[in-house]
Formats: structure tokens, sequence, C-alpha cells
């Protein structure tokens, strides 16, 4: 299953969103510029996140909590990545492999 977002990202955990995407995929499509604080927080059942090259920012705490990521797919090249603003607490995106399309 994959869970497309793509007109915005709600800013605080949201438990019956968590339960959706249980051990699913989440795909932030390129039009999402930033991805705001908390968005996944807690969600330790996502496992695989396809970030869009329109993504610009990730704010605060968006992946904190998510042990069962695995997986980032970026549809952008390493040097885009490597521009995105990152905000402390999202340090699982540091351990996880990441994949760059371009």
């Amino acid at each position: 299953m994959i869970l497309r977002i793509k007109k915005h990202l709600l800013y605080q955990n949201n438990i019956e969103r968590c339960d959706i995407i249980a051990k699913g995929k989440v795909e932030i499509t390129d039009n999402i510029k930033l991805i705001g604080a908390s968005s996944f927080s807690g969600c330790d059942s996502l496992a695989t996140v396809i970030i869009g090259k329109g993504v610009g920012v990730i704010e605060k705490n968006a992946f904190e909590g998510c042990t069962g990521l695995d997986k980032v797919v970026y549809k952008g090249s390493q040097k885009s990545w490597n521009e995105i603003v990152i905000q402390s607490g999202n340090d699982i995106l540091k351990r996880v492999d990441i994949i760059f399309e371009e």
C-alpha cells in the first residue's frame, strides 16, 4: 500500500494516519515544499518514504520515532538532497538507506 500525499502534510502526529500507513509506504509528491513538524512522529510502522524533489525543508521531529523506517527514496539527486534543510529530531534520516533517482 502506498499513501500518496499530494497537497499538504499535517503538523501534528495523527495516530489514525499512522494506522493507515501501517507497514506501507508514503509518497510525498513533487509539489510538496515542506514536511511539517511532527508529521510522521511516532509512526513506527512506516518502512519506506518516497520524497519528491520539491521538498526543501523537513521540519523538527517530522520522522521522530519512526523506528521501522529503513529506506528513503528521493526523486532528486544527492546534491539536491544535501541542500534540503533538515531540522533537529530527524536523526533517522542519517541512518537509513537513501536511494537517489537522479
